[in-house]
Order: structure tokens, then C-alpha cells, then sequence
């Protein structure tokens, strides 16, 4: 179940997702997933039709998202683990 705190790898990347909020779009009623990459610290919106939507994966199929188990990283923490510095 998509809640906040919750971690998600995406299928393409490979990168590791968190979940800040859960939030209503003024206009639309739609909901909307504010998540944030734990590599770079940016920030996302995506409909969360569109989060827990399946894709296609060169010749198969694949979920947007996956649930990922474990402690989210911070970035500071990733960056040291890939040599990544400011």
C-alpha cells in the first residue's frame, strides 16, 4: 500500500523512492504521490493511478513501483556510497 514513509524502487532506474505525503490536487480531487528520490534528494508529484500502474518492459510487463523493504537512505549516505560529492 502506498502510504508516507514508505520505500519503492522504480523499474527502469533502478532507484530507491520514499514517499512524503499523500496530497489532493485543488482542481481535480485527484490524489497524488510526493515522493523523493534517496539518490539526489529531488522531489516528485505523480497520480497515484499512474505510481501503482503497470508498464511495458521491453517484452513483458512491470509495476511502475515496486515495494521495497528497508530503512530509507539519506543522501548524504548514498552519495558516499557511490563517490558522489559536492
Amino acid at each position: 500500500m502506498v502510504s508516507k514513509g514508505t520505500r519503492w524502487k522504480h523499474y527502469k532506474t533502478g532507484g530507491y523512492y520514499v514517499v512524503l505525503d499523500l496530497v489532493t490536487h485543488a482542481n481535480t480531487e485527484e490524489i497524488l504521490v510526493i515522493y523523493q528520490s534517496e539518490l539526489t534528494g529531488n522531489k516528485y508529484a505523480r497520480p497515484i493511478k499512474d505510481f501503482c500502474s503497470v508498464v511495458s518492459d521491453g517484452p513483458g510487463h512491470a509495476l511502475r513501483f515496486q515495494y521495497a523493504w528497508g530503512k530509507p537512505k539519506t543522501v548524504s549516505e548514498l552519495r558516499a556510497e557511490h563517490g558522489v560529492y559536492e
